[in-house]
């Protein structure tokens, strides 16, 4: 199948979700020359310490510097491209030039710590010509807006210094830095969610007087015993150094994010180490070398290392050994982690199977270690499916836990049939479960994003016989049915499907079918995120030039249930509604900005239902779990909490445990009590 992409024809080589084509690269322009990336000047050293971005590594000869991919000709292209594929919009119109005028100055100060509204002012004038001058292949205002970024870090840093010299480097006890006379009193009513834009000077120097205090009241509680000025400088040192510090490509893709964010919420540029992270979490992510890290202020340090690892087999490296430098052996840059946060460390270590990296740490003492370790690919195991038995009221109750939709890419673009990946391993999970004499079957897919689509439909079909899985509407409008690939049933019994607000895209393709189907009664939160759109993946790689130049997520189509319905925005709704923390600490599609709108087609001719879960008996489950949790004095606390709207405790405390059936885990508990109750009738 074949896209037109401006004369350049694309060749579609593999699906994955929500749906993703690999696609083939059209010619690319040489690389421009490369500059320094732009760098904070240290303000004047304060008594204690100084805000200011850690100093580079040993210069790089200029053969071996970076180069940059993206010029103003290549934002031009990559624009173009995205228009082209995109489910809804074909033009880069004036509506679409404020939209990314928007977002382009969210994606530079996402914080809204630096700039204010005055500062964005002064470039309104270009708010609906921005597609005007990319089309001229004019980039200035890119450069003219991060330049004006950098003068107010600078400041900002200043600033900062300044403070720290009048705190003198004291231990605060009950005083916090917000205190001191410098920054003035703080916001009214100011938004702990969403960031807001200050409109002034004074009114951001009163936002960062509020941080500061929010930080030093979160030291104190956590019971620190040092200089709390030093440990929150550190902290908004790291935050300086990575603003200042965007090389060029990085800031034309900050663009180019902000252009694809104007289209809907899920379209996203990546360069070629973003890419890699991709695709490692949707291709069953690796762990390449097998080291994790630790962020404490300005120092990243190991916090495991894998058994049978490159990093164990090395020999030489210990659990908290300070990472130091960061040598990628491509001929980019020697890299100083501590101006990075940890999620671009591990993008940065990640790499192909047998290729190399340098990282050298500093041990106590000064003692320094450097190794060279090869990349080998392994399984993460917090991604895998998991499953276990539990005994309840005397029923075997099975549990699987499927905390993505992953897939094999390397066999799936190789065309090959058999690829290993989640259907898989979900089948082979209730094959022992089903041998083991389970009666009935919880699958549950909470904070399970989605991943791949084929992977959705296998799943999905483990427990029909044969039948529509999906539809699929492009921007043609005509619908694609996708069926269930394989006629075999894995489990026939009863089965509930656990979801809570982070159940999106896949899992929402599985809840909707099966529900659909009656083939299973939907519990948890009140709803799934409600993303019911789908991607497509443009590779500009070249693999005859062999260079890596990042890629296109693009929003390309919209999926329905077999009965009709679309999942967008509205998501799949609980049968039977068992509250959890999510309720309130997650942001639905519904929220987001330029969500495409839902709608609704007609069911796939001849459907019907397998059978039916009646309303008379899903009323009657629903029933005795209300009256089981109005007596569970635990439940009944944290129910509190979810109505409490400035409850702000991590939902994720619920599946830090690896025991599938945790009595920490309400959710998980109830679901069971209901599934038990279904099965005595």
């Amino acid at each position: 199948m074949f896209f037109p992409t401006g004369g350049i024809k694309f060749l579609a080589t593999s699906i994955i979700c929500c749906s993703t084509f690999a696609l083939a690269t059209p010619p690319r322009l040489p690389p421009i020359a490369s500059k320094p990336s732009s760098t904070l000047a240290p303000p004047t050293p304060a008594p204690s310490a100084t805000i200011s971005p850690s100093p580079s590594p040993t210069p790089i000869p200029a053969s071996k510097r970076e180069k940059y991919i993206l010029t103003c000709q290549e934002v031009r292209i990559r624009t173009r491209l995205f228009l082209d594929l995109h489910l809804l919009h074909k033009e880069f119109t004036d509506e679409l030039s404020r939209r990314s005028f928007a977002k382009f100055f969210e994606l530079l100060d996402p914080e809204r710590i630096f700039l204010t509204s005055e500062d964005i002012e002064q470039f309104r004038p270009l708010e609906d010509r921005l597609n005007a001058l990319i089309a001229r292949k004019n980039c200035s205002f890119i450069d003219a807006i991060n330049a004006l970024l950098l003068e107010r870090i600078k400041e900002r840093s200043e600033w900062l210094t300044l403070l720290i010299a009048k705190t003198t480097n004291q231990k605060l006890g009950n005083q916090s830095l917000a205190d001191q006379p410098l920054a003035g009193q703080p916001l009214a009513g100011q938004s702990t969610t969403k960031p807001t834009w200050a409109k002034t000077r004074l009114e951001l120097d009163s936002k960062w007087n509020q941080r500061i205090e929010t930080d030093t009241q979160k030291i104190l509680k956590s019971g620190f015993s040092g200089a709390i000025s030093e440990r929150l400088f550190h902290r908004y040192k790291k935050q300086i150094t990575h603003a200042a510090n965007r090389n060029r490509d990085e800031l034309y893709s900050d663009f180019l994010n902000g252009f694809a964010l104007s289209l809907d919420p899920h379209s996203a540029h990546f360069l070629p180490l973003d890419q890699d992270e991709f695709n490692s979490r949707l291709g069953n992510p690796v762990d390449n070398i097998g080291l994790t890290f630790s962020d404490d202020n300005d120092t990243i340090t190991i916090e495991t290392i894998t058994k049978n690892s490159p990093a164990e087999k090395a020999g030489t490296l210990k659990i908290g050994d300070k990472l130091t430098s960061i040598d990628t052996m491509d001929g980019s840059p020697v890299l100083d982690p501590s101006t990075f946060d940890i999620g671009k460390i591990n993008r940065l270590i990640r790499g192909k199977k047998d290729t190399k990296i340098k990282l050298t740490f500093i041990r106590q003492a000064n003692e320094t270690i450097v190794v060279v370790l090869r990349r080998e690919y392994s399984k993460l195991k917090s991604i895998k499916v998991k499953s276990a038995l539990a005994d309840v009221r005397g029923h075997k109750i099975g549990l699987i836990r499927l905390p993505a939709f992953y897939t094999d890419l390397e066999c799936r673009n190789r065309m090959l049939t058999s690829c290993q990946g989640s259907a898989m391993e979900v089948r082979s999970e209730l094959d022992h479960l089903r041998e083991n004499r389970a009666e009935g079957v919880i699958l549950d897919l909470r904070n399970n994003n989605g991943g791949d689509l084929q992977e959705s439909i296998r799943i999905a079909g483990l427990f029909i016989n044969n039948g529509p899985i999906l539809q699929i509407v492009d921007r043609t409008g005509t619908p694609r049915i996708q069926m269930d690939p394989d006629p075999r049933i894995s489990f026939s019994g009863p089965v509930l499907v656990l979801i809570n607000k982070n159940s999106a895209s896949a899992s929402e393709i599985v809840a909707a079918a099966l529900k659909d189907y009656g083939r299973a009664i939907i519990v948890g939160d009140t709803r799934t995120f409600g993303k019911g759109t789908i991607q497509v993946i443009q590779d500009l790689s070249s693999p005859i030039a062999h260079t890596r130049e990042g890629m296109l997520k693009i929003t390309q189509a919209t999926f329905y249930s077999p009965n009709g319905q679309s999942t967008q925005k509205k998501g799949v709704e609980s049968d039977i509604i068992i509250p959890s923390l999510t309720e309130n600490e997650v942001e639905t599609e519904a929220e987001k900005d330029f969500a495409i709108d839902w709608s609704e087609i007609p069911p796939v001719p001849g459907f019907k239902k397998l059978q039916t879960n009646t309303s008379t008996e899903v009323a009657r489950l629903r029933e005795k779990s209300i009256e089981r949790i109005s007596k569970n004095q635990a439940f009944q606390e944290m129910i509190n909490r979810v109505k409490d709207k400035n409850t702000h405790t991590s939902w994720k405390e619920s599946f830090a445990d690896e025991n599938l059936s945790s009595g920490s885990d309400f959710q998980m508990q109830e679901a069971m009590e209901i599934l038990a109750d279904s099965l005595q009738g």
